[in-house]
């Protein structure tokens, strides 16, 4: 939607995924900065529920992100490096080449894909005092808490490192 408006010219400049960018073949549009200039980490990939749905779904919720946890340590291990390039070609749609420089995004430290899939709560902090600098939500900023419940990821992890 962002982009779509940004090609309209109904908005000036969004956050985008550069990807969407590059599919769309928009050379028009240029980048100013990425998310690690503003968080670092950038928390670009986390998974989002209601704390109702979560905590009726409790197991289901914890495994699936036991296998999140696998998946990204599955992924940067340098010893899956051509099968990852191959399941993004295939999965995605990818030329070999677009494979590879997404494959060599995905350890760019400002791709936000960190060891044990790890969030850093900070960062969450920081997004929300951008909110608040935007006018999208009011002073005072709510605790990370209301956001963030890292049990079902520490209860994930105790089963991995159990294993």
């Amino acid at each position: 939607m962002r982009l779509a408006e940004l090609v309209a010219g109904n908005i000036a400049a969004a956050m985008l995924n550069p990807r969407y960018v590059e599919d769309a073949g928009l050379s028009t549009l240029r980048q100013l900065a990425i998310g690690k200039d503003y968080v670092d980490p950038f928390p670009a990939r986390v998974g989002l529920a209601t704390r109702q749905w979560a905590d009726s779904h409790r197991p289901l919720l914890t495994k699936f992100v036991q296998v999140m946890i696998q998946s990204v340590d599955w992924i940067l291990d340098p010893n899956n490096k051509t099968e990852t390039i191959e399941i993004i070609k295939v999965k995605n749609g990818r030329s070999a080449q677009q494979a590879e420089a997404d494959y060599h995004r995905l350890f760019d430290p400002s791709a936000g894909l960190t060891t044990r899939y790890a969030f850093d709560p900070k960062s969450l902090k920081i997004i929300l005092e951008l909110r608040r600098n935007l006018g999208m939500i009011e002073s005072p900023l709510p605790l990370v808490g209301k956001y963030y419940d890292n049990s079902f990821y520490r209860e994930a992890l105790s089963t991995i490192n159990s294993h």
